[in-house]
């Protein structure tokens, strides 16, 4: 489990970086290094819109990545709940068998006045 949470936080930060990326290079261009400020004037708007839709996508990404591990829980938990029903269901199951194995030897062993040694032994094994 602690291994699923390192890569999924790793994805989310991969993801992160690639979506940010576009807007990374948006600021590049609009540094005051550049040689024209046309370019900086023309590319100044579109940088926030840039920044504002990587940003966007990237709350897309970790909305679904969040989604995602919700529903691997869930279907953990469903899986683990079925399997502790089932656990419980053969229990039952082996302890009523158990029980009517022992009803049945105990109909077997009747008390009589006079009983062979294998009949007596196979009475105090019931009854014990």
């Amino acid at each position: 489990m602690i291994q699923k949470s390192v890569i999924q936080s790793c994805t989310i930060a991969a993801v992160a970086l690639f979506i940010l990326m576009p807007s990374a290079e948006a600021k590049k261009i609009d540094s005051p290094s550049s040689s024209s400020t046309k370019s900086n004037s023309k590319h100044a708007p579109e940088a926030p819109a840039a920044k504002d839709a990587s940003e966007k996508r990237l709350a897309e990404g970790i909305k679904a990545e969040e989604e995602s591990a919700r529903q691997e829980t869930l279907a953990a938990q469903e899986k683990a709940r079925q399997e502790k029903e089932e656990r419980k269901e053969t229990a039952r199951q082996a302890e009523e068998q158990r029980l009517k194995d022992k009803k049945d030897r105990e109909r077997e062993c009747v008390i009589k006045p006079v009983m062979s040694d294998a009949e007596i032994a196979k009475c105090r094994e019931v009854w014990r």
